[in-house]
């Protein structure tokens, strides 16, 4: 696949950013290289308390005697023999290619006792060999120099590497934490400024299929897509849907569908989900739908390729249809004409200037154009705020960018005037420039107290 600018000012925005994105990586993300190493060494420390912990089980001494020297706690089919064959244990959750999962979640839902302790286990080595040791061995004077690209990805949106600044977790809030204290601003006296886009892609997808009912969420703000589809896929009154059962049909069923999944799938997550979420009188999510009618998740007919009658799934399937045929019908629309349209031209245009080809799926002609497009509103931005620090010869710094998010080092004498700039920039100018947007594209600032790390941002 190949993305190439049919316009002058899409040619533009591309070349500007190359620029954008050298500048982010000279300045670089400064490292507390004195709470790294400690951490480090800390957190093997509690790793090598954990194997100790679990090496007295007598499962763990099976798997240990019958692969000898092969034995690895990372290998997933060592695991899986020693749940699935030696333990019994029947699988509740599948791989994409249908073999007995050994996820985190698959471990849990098996209710193994020390399945906890592996999970944490294997959490802290990924932090540590993913993210912290990455730190100390690309930093360079307590800098950490990624390298940002524009021409990595097939959908053409922004990559990091050498380390992926970009892979830092953030919805696994420990470790969230863990890697993100160690990164600082560039003096004791400056702030780091995270400036997020909020529905980036939601409000530039209305841009291409202008679904009405897409576009009163945007405008509404009383209004919450995603409470009101909690509502029926929980079967919940309005008042009941918490933040956490509404962020969990954000990610698992809504968004989900929008990127091209599938009821199965869905159904399965939210189910393994509700296990877990509990409405605010304490009840268990998934005892409240067993108590609506949904007592279990339901499979697939084979013969039929239907879910079972009056099951969870059955009814997720219905909330799909639903989603599709009912609610975004204007979306549905211009999923189906886009998608001919390739196959007619072999190509698919963005709105921005930029064309699409190589061999593209219906699910990434609905979605690449949607994401591409969004990533480019932050590139524009980026490009817009970087210009105006250089113009002013400011001491702020660009220093990284998260898909929807741009990420400053600032003085304290320039804070007030950055993060109005920057604001005005990706809340106001950038709905100027575009014509094609339709409605403004909302963004948000967190902002990290003087010589603070950047865990400890907060919202203003």
């Amino acid at each position: 696949m190949e993305l190439k600018p049919t316009t002058k000012d899409a040619y533009d925005l591309f070349h500007k950013g190359i620029f954008t994105f050298a500048e982010m990586q000279m300045n670089g993300m400064r490292i507390d290289m004195t709470y790294l190493t400690k951490t480090i060494e800390g957190t093997y420390k509690k790793i090598g308390e954990i194997e100790k912990r679990l090496s007295e089980e007598k499962e763990i001494q099976l798997w240990k005697s019958k692969y000898g020297k092969r034995f690895k706690y990372d290998s997933n089919n060592q695991l899986a023999d020693i749940i699935y064959k030696e333990m019994g244990k029947t699988a509740t959750m599948f791989t994409e290619t249908g073999e007995k999962s050994t996820s985190a979640e698959a471990l849990i839902d098996l209710d193994i006792k020390w399945a906890p302790l592996l999970v944490e286990m294997n959490k802290l080595k990924k932090a540590v060999s993913t993210y912290l040791l990455p730190f100390q061995k690309e930093q360079c004077n307590g800098v950490v120099h990624g390298m940002f690209d524009l021409h990595t990805t097939v959908s053409y949106r922004s990559s990091s590497s050498m380390p992926n600044m970009q892979n830092i977790p953030i919805r696994d809030p420990y470790v969230g934490k863990l890697v993100r204290t160690a990164i600082i601003p560039h003096t004791p006296d400056s702030h780091i400024v995270e400036h997020d886009f909020s529905g980036a892609e939601v409000t530039v997808g209305h841009s291409y299929h202008k679904d009405t009912t897409m576009e009163k969420y945007l405008l509404d703000k009383s209004s919450d897509m995603h409470r009101d589809i909690a509502v029926q896929c929980y079967r919940l009154p309005v008042a009941m849907v918490n933040k956490p059962i509404r962020q969990s049909v954000k990610g698992g069923f809504t968004f989900s569908q929008f990127y091209g999944d599938w009821y199965a799938a869905c159904a399965e997550k939210m189910w393994k989900e509700s296990k877990n979420l509990f409405l605010d009188n304490g009840k268990c999510l998934q005892d409240h739908l067993k108590e609506v009618g949904f007592r279990q998740l339901g499979t697939l007919n084979k013969a039929t390729g239907r879910p079972s009658p009056n099951s969870f799934m059955a009814h997720i399937k219905d909330e799909e249809d639903d989603l599709w045929n009912n609610r975004f019908k204007g979306y549905t629309a211009w999923k189906n004409e886009i998608y001919e349209a390739y196959k007619k031209n072999l190509y698919v245009d963005y709105l921005n200037g930029f064309r699409l080809t190589g061999y593209l799926s219906k699910k990434f002609v609905n979605n690449y154009p949607i994401q591409g497009l969004s990533s480019h509103c932050l590139l524009w931005s980026a490009n817009e705020i970087l210009s105006w620090i250089k113009k002013n010869n400011m001491k702020t710094k660009l220093i990284g960018q998260v898909h929807d998010s741009l990420i400053a080092s600032v003085p304290k004498e320039e804070y007030e005037e950055y993060l109005i700039k920057a604001t005005n920039v990706m809340k106001k100018r950038l709905f100027n420039h575009f014509d094609w947007l339709l409605i403004p594209i909302e963004a948000e600032a967190e902002v990290s107290p003087l010589g603070a790390s950047w865990a400890d941002k907060k919202a203003i």
